[in-house]
């Protein structure tokens, strides 16, 4: 697991070198499919780094009748958090 000043170095990164560009993410292993397929062929709008969190936002793919509530005060946004490993309800191992 990266320590959190490395995290935050490379959500500036990120930030600077793909901020408007369309990404095309994939996952060649298969562990991070899923959000591989979230974010590819999205716009990086930014990306944010909250303690060993990397957050990188795009356009919200939510329809206008939608009734999640948004979690900030950007409801044309969507934030998705990348994780290093995947959680334990996806399957990873211990």
């Amino acid at each position: 697991m990266p320590e959190g000043h490395t995290i935050h170095r490379l959500a500036a990164a990120l930030g600077e070198l793909y901020g408007g560009q369309n990404l095309h993410v994939s996952s060649p292993q298969g562990r991070f499919a899923e959000g591989a397929g979230r974010l590819d062929g999205q716009v990086l709008l930014g990306s944010q780094a909250h303690g060993k969190h990397l957050f990188l936002r795009g356009p919200s793919t939510a329809t206008a009748s939608s009734s999640r509530p948004t979690p900030s005060a950007r409801p044309a946004d969507a934030w998705v958090n990348v994780a290093s490993t995947p959680s334990r309800e996806e399957g990873a191992q211990p």
